[in-house]
């Protein structure tokens, strides 16, 4: 077996939505791409999932722009616009 057979699908076993039914999640929008998450999953959680730093991100859901300290208590629905902004440091 080499390694690219090895691999293969490696990201889908590590993803934990990868063994759910379709049915059992939710479907949003995020950055302009459909993305799926499971119920009850807040802002915070998605930002820790895509490993990015929430200290980092400036957030807009549904038009709104949320505090930091909103993202652990704001749970997502089906059919949300989420847009994250990282910034970045440089010169």
């Amino acid at each position: 077996m080499d390694f690219g057979s090895r691999c293969k699908g490696w990201w889908q076993r590590a993803n934990p939505l990868y063994s759910m039914n379709p049915m059992e999640t939710l479907q949003i929008i995020c950055n302009g791409e459909i993305r799926r998450v499971a119920p009850g999953t807040t802002v915070d959680a998605l930002i820790r999932e895509l490993r990015l730093d929430p200290a980092q991100v400036a957030v807009e859901l549904d038009g709104r722009i949320l505090a930091r300290r909103e993202l652990g208590h704001i749970t997502l629905a089906a059919d949300s616009r989420l847009e994250l902004i990282r910034f970045v440091g440089g010169g």
